[in-house]
């Protein structure tokens, strides 16, 4: 059998590099694109001639929808070309994103991420298989991490009487602009509070700018200057207090702030208090009910 994965966001690619993998192995054929934005020229003849060779399409589901794009051509075409496609929810609400709604009629198999959501889409999605199948990265939760509390506090220069706050990054500027400054507002400007930003894999490092998403880190210290930001990627270090993931560093701070992110789960593994921030206007930009984190144990 030849497949396609098309991935947008870095939870799907996640997701999508071992089952590649996995299926190769198992004698399949699996080509796995991943971006964000529509392919154009030949580019996009290439891609198109692939999906119509394939047997199966399978995609993520990104959001926001501007980050959509790669993911919608290739549904598009399975769409035309009447080729079987199955979809990948991997965040929570990502199967009832409206910009995929033209798109629920012929899916032959939805892929969640939590089994709480099955009942829901299995009344959006009638015709479709719904199974809920986890996610690779929770298994790795519950693992010890790399580095020990004391260890990422000393890394991270964070001083005993300290409190450190991770501010969890999002894709959307304007979003992390609004987190960043009621964080600052609600501190009071302490000292004694140390705040740390962590960049989203998605909008950082070649991947990122090769796609035409990179947001610089000074665009967050601009925000505000005392803010350390904590870089998601190796290769892109320059301007940042230290590297890790936001799954990695959180058993080294106090309280994880986010408004929408995977690293809730690794928070809530390492026995760190999650702290979901919500305003009318951080509503109306997020994408994703948070229903779910908040019944889980988000503060």
């Amino acid at each position: 059998m030849k497949l396609v994965l098309v991935a947008g966001m870095v939870n799907t690619l996640d997701l999508f590099r071992p089952l590649t993998e996995e299926l190769k192995t198992r004698g399949h054929v699996v080509v796995l694109y991943e971006g964000v934005k529509k392919p154009e020229g030949d580019t996009a003849a290439a891609v198109a001639n692939t999906i119509m060779d394939a047997d199966l399409l399978f995609t993520g589901m990104a959001g926001p929808e501007s980050h959509s794009g790669f993911e919608k051509f290739a549904l598009d075409i399975a769409l035309q070309s009447k080729i079987p496609y199955g979809l990948l929810s991997d965040a929570v609400g990502a199967y009832k994103r409206d910009w995929f709604r033209i798109y629920r009629e012929s899916a032959q198999c939805l892929a969640l991420r939590f089994p709480h959501e099955a009942d829901e889409a299995l009344r959006l999605y009638q015709k479709a298989k719904v199974v809920a199948v986890g996610h690779p990265l929770v298994e790795t939760f519950g693992v010890p991490p790399k580095e020990s509390r004391g260890q990422i506090r000393e890394r991270l220069a964070i001083l005993l009487d300290d409190f450190a706050l991770y501010i969890s990054g999002t894709k959307d500027l304007e979003m992390n602009r609004r987190v960043i400054s009621l964080v600052d507002a609600a501190t009071e400007h302490d000292e004694r509070y140390t705040l740390f930003f962590g960049s989203h894999p998605g909008v950082t490092g070649d991947k990122a700018k090769a796609k035409g998403v990179e947001v610089p880190f000074s665009a967050y210290k601009e925000i505000l200057p005392a803010l350390l930001v904590i870089s998601p990627d190796p290769g892109r270090a320059e301007g940042a207090i230290g590297v890790g993931r936001a799954n990695d560093i959180v058993i080294g701070v106090d309280a994880y702030i986010f408004t929408s992110g995977t690293a809730f789960y690794a928070a809530m593994y390492r026995g760190v208090p999650p702290i979901m921030l919500n305003t009318p206007e951080i509503a109306e930009t997020r994408d994703t009910d948070l229903s779910f984190e908040c019944t889980a144990g988000a503060i």
